[in-house]
């Protein structure tokens, strides 16, 4: 049909709001406090972050918990 469903304006707070802070967390968290001598490792920094933040890094939003482990706990949930 040719039409694109958003849930909220494109550029709006909301849309780019949790991209904005989880770059910023990657930013003070990693990216600043390294030196990156090419593009290369700096790509694979992001990768390896990603992965941490996504299966070890707690987070105070969920509980303290880790998202993966989370996410698994909500799958086995039975639907009400």
């Amino acid at each position: 049909m040719g039409c694109i469903g958003r849930w909220a304006r494109p550029g709006s707070v909301v849309t780019t709001g949790p991209a904005e802070s989880i770059w910023s967390t990657f930013k003070h968290e990693e990216y600043f406090r390294r030196v990156y001598a090419t593009k290369a490792e700096l790509v694979a920094a992001v990768d390896n972050w990603v992965t941490f933040y996504s299966s070890v890094r707690r987070h105070s939003a969920i509980g303290c918990s880790v998202p993966t482990l989370t996410r698994r706990h909500c799958q086995r949930l039975p639907e009400l």
